[in-house]
C-alpha cells in the first residue's frame, strides 16, 4: 500500500513541475503566437489624431472627448488629450487640482497646450495623442498637417459654404486627399447640397453620429470611431 502512495506522489510531483512549465509556454503562445486573436498594437510609434473645426462650435472638443474615451476605455489604449486652443474648455473637468495636466476616466488631459510646449508633450509614451485644435489658424494649421490623422468638422449649411471653401484652397489644397471631412448629422442629409460639397472639396464627407454624452459611448458609435482612428 505504501509504494503505491509513494509512486502517486512521484507522479504527482512530477505533474507539478510539468505544469510550473507548461502553463508559461501556453501562456507565451496565447500572447505572442496569436492562438487568440488580440487587438494588439504591432506599430509602437504613437499616433497622433488632429481635429479642427472650419468654424467656433463645430462640436471639435465632442468630438475629440468621444476619440480619446473611445481609444482609452474601449481599445484599452493610453491615450492623452491636447487642447492646443485657447478656448481652455476641458478645464472644467479638472476639479481637483489647478495644474493643466490632469487624469479623468482613464485619458491624460493637457489644457491651454502652446506650440512651444506641443513639442515636448509628443515625446511622452502614449499609444495615441487627440489633438484638440478647436479653429486652426496660421500658426496651428502646419501642426494640423503633421498628424498622422486629420479630421476636419465642416458644416453643410449655406452660410458656411465660405469657411469651407476658404479651409481646402487656402490651406490644404495638396492635401485634401488625406483628411477625413466629417459633416453635420442634421446638414448631411440634405444630398443635393452634400453632392455640392463633395465636388467643391473633391472629398466625400462622412457623417457624425450625434453625441449625446461622450463619456458614454455605447456599441452604436463604435463602427465609426474605429473608422476614423485606423492607421491606413
Amino acid at each position: 500500500m505504501q509504494f503505491w502512495q509513494m509512486i502517486l506522489e512521484v507522479i504527482a510531483r512530477i505533474w507539478y513541475v510539468f505544469a510550473l512549465t507548461l502553463v508559461p509556454l501556453i501562456l507565451y503562445y496565447i500572447f505572442n503566437k496569436k492562438i487568440f486573436k488580440f487587438n494588439k498594437r504591432i506599430d509602437k510609434r504613437p499616433t497622433t489624431i488632429g481635429v479642427c473645426g472650419m468654424h467656433r462650435g463645430a462640436g471639435v472638443t465632442s468630438l475629440c472627448l468621444a476619440v480619446s474615451n473611445f481609444l482609452a476605455n474601449k481599445q484599452f489604449s493610453s491615450v492623452a488629450y491636447l487642447e492646443v486652443n485657447s478656448t481652455n474648455e476641458i478645464h472644467n473637468l479638472n476639479t481637483r487640482n489647478k495644474t493643466n495636466h490632469f487624469k479623468y476616466l482613464g485619458i491624460d488631459f493637457y489644457s491651454a497646450v502652446t506650440l512651444d510646449d506641443l513639442s515636448s508633450l509628443l515625446q511622452e509614451k502614449y499609444d495615441y495623442f487627440v489633438l484638440d485644435f478647436g479653429v486652426t489658424n496660421q500658426y496651428t494649421n502646419l501642426e494640423f498637417m503633421h498628424c498622422d490623422l486629420k479630421l476636419a468638422i465642416c458644416d453643410l449649411s449655406s452660410w458656411h459654404k465660405s469657411d469651407l471653401i476658404s479651409f481646402t484652397h487656402n490651406y490644404l489644397s495638396n492635401m485634401r486627399e488625406n483628411i477625413i471631412f466629417l459633416g453635420n448629422p442634421d446638414k448631411i442629409n440634405q444630398n443635393s447640397s452634400t453632392y455640392e460639397y463633395n465636388r467643391v472639396i473633391k472629398a466625400k464627407i462622412l457623417r457624425i453620429p450625434f453625441f449625446e454624452n461622450p463619456f458614454q459611448l455605447t456599441s452604436q458609435y463604435f463602427g465609426f470611431l474605429k473608422k476614423i482612428t485606423e492607421r491606413n
